[in-house]
């Protein structure tokens, strides 16, 4: 039986992890449960987020900085390097999306660059080309799958949206 607070509802994963659960959701189905993009914890270069049920965690608070998603947590301070997700040079479909520093102000780096446009993040200098690239949760839709890119198309594994600092996947999310 689930444990009502007052924030929420606390709920076991299948990895048997207490998580806090927004008050309204299901925690008896959990295909139901919201995901977030998620960075894990582990805030270093080439780190590969992953999909995670939402939850308040600096380990899911993205920030836009101009088209950049950057990692709230990370966001520079003395000596310290920003973290943004970043597409990789290759823009091939399956392409992972890592967490990589954030280039310096000034400075392009067009595979950390994000457009949201119908509900999905469009890597920016992909944009009006044949083949223009999103982020991809794939459809397993469950904790720990891994974001990619792929050729933009009409799927729900490219509806994501950035709300109050969170990327979430947006199939799984209740309306608003």
């Amino acid at each position: 039986m689930p444990v009502q607070e007052e924030f929420g509802t606390a709920a076991r994963t299948r990895d048997r992890q207490f998580v806090l659960v927004p008050l309204g959701v299901d925690v008896r189905t959990p295909k139901k449960l919201p995901l977030c993009v998620d960075a894990s914890g582990n805030w270093s270069a080439g780190t590969r987020p992953s999909l995670n049920v939402c939850q308040t965690t600096d380990n899911q608070d993205f920030t836009r900085v101009g088209d950049s998603l950057v990692l709230s947590a990370t966001r520079a301070g003395d000596g310290e390097k920003s973290m943004c997700l970043d597409a990789g040079p290759t823009r091939k479909n399956d392409d992972p999306v890592k967490l990589q520093p954030c280039a310096p102000d000034g400075q392009d780096a067009p595979s950390q660059e994000f457009v949201e446009r119908n509900g999905k993040f469009m890597v920016r200098d992909t944009v009006g080309t044949a083949t223009p690239m999103c982020l991809d949760v794939g459809s397993k839709r469950k904790q720990g799958a891994l974001l990619k890119i792929y050729k933009c198309v009409t799927t729900p594994n490219q509806g994501l949206q950035h709300w109050r600092g969170k990327i979430e996947v947006t199939d799984t999310i209740e309306a608003r």
